[in-house]
């Protein structure tokens, strides 16, 4: 009887304390199935951004958090400074000059520059970039998009440095990264 009690007693006991340093665990390692210790990228995080978009070089400052909530305002160049585009779910706002327009987003091209930065953001957030390579304390990762293959790169604490598209003739780099702890 004893015996029996012990044995109930311990499952009790070191089931949770199992399941609990089993869950705990993931948070090492990165959700694409490499034990190297690489940390995931963040994609909770607000920075300034310098893009090239085919011919035209575009800065602005962006946020973006976990429920998939991006915001892309831009300084330059110029005949777009002062526009913000707000991503919530499928929905969008175009705001300028205190003017805000709701629509689906399915009414922006395809292929335009918040299409495809908000396509690269949510592959990395979605845990879609397969790590690569580590060189100089940067990570390299590829993504796979509806545009083609991205290069991502990230520091080693996991904040998002960059990505690049060839056949979209795209390339971004974040700066002043801060990242979101809420």
């Amino acid at each position: 009887m004893a015996n029996k009690i012990f044995k109930v007693l311990c499952v009790f006991f070191l089931l949770p304390v199992i399941f609990l340093t089993g869950c705990g665990s993931g948070n090492n390692f990165s959700k694409h199935g490499n034990d190297t210790g690489k940390s995931d990228i963040m994609t909770d995080f607000s920075a300034d951004f310098t893009a090239q978009y085919r011919e035209m070089k575009i800065k602005g400052h962006m946020s973006c958090n976990r429920q998939k909530m991006v915001n892309i305002s831009i300084n330059s160049p110029e005949s777009l400074s002062g526009l913000e585009l707000n991503y919530k779910s499928s929905q969008m706002q175009i705001i300028r000059d205190n003017m805000i327009c709701s629509a689906d987003e399915a009414y922006i091209p395809e292929n335009s520059f918040p299409n495809i930065l908000r396509a690269v953001i949510f592959g990395v957030s979605d845990g879609r970039a397969v790590f690569k390579s580590e060189k100089d304390n940067q990570n390299t990762y590829d993504l796979k998009t509806g545009f083609g293959n991205a290069d991502i790169t990230a520091d080693s604490e996991g904040k998002l440095l960059g990505a690049r598209l060839d056949g979209e003739q795209f390339e971004i780099k974040f700066e002043n990264i801060k990242i979101n702890m809420d």
